[in-house]
Formats: C-alpha cells, structure tokens, sequence
C-alpha cells in the first residue's frame, strides 16, 4: 500500500492468483488516518486496513 505526500490518496497492490491487481482510493476532501510510523516503517492489522479503505465510501 502506498499513499501519497498529502494523505488523500492510496495505492494497493495486490496478488489475485492470476496476476497483479492496482486498487486506487481518491478522496475528494479530508485525509486518510494512518497509524504512526515506527521504525520508519507504517504496519497494519487486517481491521485498520478494512477501516482505512473504507473511509469515505
């Protein structure tokens, strides 16, 4: 997952069993929440990722 400098935007690549998948998330206004960053590296439960893509639907 990548998200870009301004938070309202995200990025997933996935693996579907056949090929590469790219899920793109847009937000028209606000900011996605993300979890602090601990040792340079940003880490997700399951739960926290439904909810982050979930936003704004």
């Amino acid at each position: 997952m990548f998200r870009s400098k301004r938070a309202d935007r995200v990025k997933l690549l996935a693996w579907d069993g056949s090929g590469m998948v790219l899920v793109t998330k847009w937000l028209h206004e606000g900011r996605f929440a993300w979890p602090p960053i601990r040792d340079g590296v940003v880490h997700l439960s399951a739960t926290q990722l439904a909810m982050l893509l979930d936003y704004a639907c």
